[in-house]
């Protein structure tokens, strides 16, 4: 049975080694999924830390610096007058 792909879908095409090729294969295997499925978990986890999403609050700036460093630190000023001022700082 041919699965039908959405519009939200898109094929692409990598070139890589055979010693490549055969890792995929097996760590595919081993966790019980496609290499395909293994490939793009790998991308979602590795693209992040190059495409910095703006955070939609303060509460999400709060969040990320506690995921980064283990502890959400103590704010001296308001947390929506720190947000305005990143905005002011970046001509947003």
């Amino acid at each position: 049975m041919v699965k039908k792909l959405d519009d939200t879908v898109v094929i692409s095409s990598i070139r890589i080694s055979k010693e490549m090729s055969k890792k995929l294969e097996l760590i595919a295997k081993r966790q019980g999924i496609s290499k395909t499925e293994l490939i793009r978990r790998a991308l979602e986890s590795y693209l992040p830390q190059f495409i910095e999403l703006r955070p939609n609050s303060a509460e999400e700036v709060l969040n990320k610096v506690k995921l980064r460093t283990g502890f959400i630190p103590k704010i001296k000023k308001s947390i929506k007058s720190i947000y305005q001022e990143i905005y002011e700082t970046e001509n947003l």
